[in-house]
């Protein structure tokens, strides 16, 4: 297994981390998914947290890479996916 690479700073770090509820909420919208089907997709226990991470509230490690991986992923590797869990977004 390879080794991970460091970011290029932890100012880096810090700016991604602080970013993560916007990022989340416009990855979410403009796939066209509800809260509930992007918690899904992403494997939260709840879409509570995926609430709470738009929301700016308290994340526990074990969220934030789901969610980063998440964001990470072109949409078009989603596609399939994402077709039957289509709803109106929150």
């Amino acid at each position: 297994m390879a080794e991970p690479s460091a970011p290029t700073s932890y100012d880096e770090l810090i700016s991604v981390l602080e970013s993560l509820p916007i990022l989340v909420r416009e990855t979410r919208r403009r796939r066209g998914m509800s809260q509930r089907a992007a918690a899904e997709q992403i494997g939260l226990e709840t879409w509570a947290t995926l609430s709470r991470c738009e929301n700016g509230a308290g994340l526990h490690m074990k969220s934030i890479v789901p969610l980063l991986r998440w964001i990470g992923t072109p949409d078009a590797a989603l596609a399939g996916s994402a077709d039957d869990t289509r709803e109106g977004t929150t």
